[in-house]
């Protein structure tokens, strides 16, 4: 029998839509007598399509309806299963995110051999975090660890358009052209080579994103979150990636006339 969520309320319906009952035992576990509840927990809920509202999860639904019955302080619930699992993944998530950009900060500082280009290739992620965030916001869909990994997925495709630009741009620049030709003439000679590259991968993603058969739904969060994230990091990486380069080069300035001072 699926769950049916709701931001908070849980509802146990049959698959004809209509109340019906689930299996439930009782046993002993470490000394302590205990209430087994078995269901089939599906990401499908009360949304559009039938599909269940972003963030909402089962075990969400779960715990804020133990929180509302008031239950008293003897009675504990644990999860088990998919959805143990499932939690498990959620406390994970920052940690992966944080220790993958700091991974790319470590490798991108060492090929440069500064910080700041670093940063400036990393700021192309928000965008595309964002967007990933906003096409699951807009189709009804949970950030399962499946949308997680969407997201890994994005940090390493994105993250290439600032490269190519701030590449480019250096190898320019050291040919004694002034930061904003340098920056200007790289998004002119690059933007070719990253559209042809993030509409080869948009267009990779389009089938997990709108593909059906057996597992889709597994698989739909993926592409969802990729075919997003690409599309709105490529109309802003192409407007944002100069002006931050300009700025860190600034900033750089700056830097250099106070240690000459100095």
């Amino acid at each position: 029998m699926p769950i049916v969520l709701n931001c908070g309320r849980v509802e146990i319906e049959t698959a004809g839509k209509e109340w019906g009952t689930t299996h439930v035992s009782v046993g002993n576990m470490e000394g302590n007598e205990h209430v087994l509840l078995t269901s089939h927990t599906g990401n499908r809920g009360v949304g559009p399509e039938g599909k269940a509202p972003l963030f909402c999860s089962f075990v969400d639904a779960i715990k804020a309806k133990e929180r509302s019955i008031g239950a008293p302080q003897g009675l504990t619930s644990v999860f088990r299963g998919s959805a143990s699992a499932f939690e498990e993944s959620l406390a994970g998530q920052p940690f992966l995110i944080a220790a993958a950009l700091f991974a790319i900060f470590v490798v991108l500082g060492i090929l440069y051999e500064s910080f700041i280009h670093p940063l400036t290739i990393l700021s192309t992620l928000p965008s595309a975090g964002i967007g990933g965030l906003l096409a699951l916001m807009l189709l009804h869909y949970d950030f399962s660890l499946i949308a997680l990994i969407g997201v890994i997925l994005l940090i390493g495709i994105v993250k290439k358009n600032g490269i190519m630009m701030v590449d480019q741009a250096l190898v320019i620049e050291a040919q004694n052209a002034s930061p904003e030709d340098a920056i200007y003439e790289a998004s002119l000679k690059r933007f070719r080579p990253i559209m042809m590259t993030t509409m080869v991968a948009l267009l990779g993603a389009l089938p997990l994103a709108f593909g059906s058969g057996a597992g889709s739904e597994l698989r739909r969060p993926l592409g969802i979150v990729m075919v997003g994230g690409l599309l709105l990091s490529q109309v802003l990486t192409l407007f944002t990636t100069p002006i931050i380069y300009l700025y860190m080069d600034r900033i750089v300035t700056r830097l250099r006339n106070r240690r000459r001072l100095t």
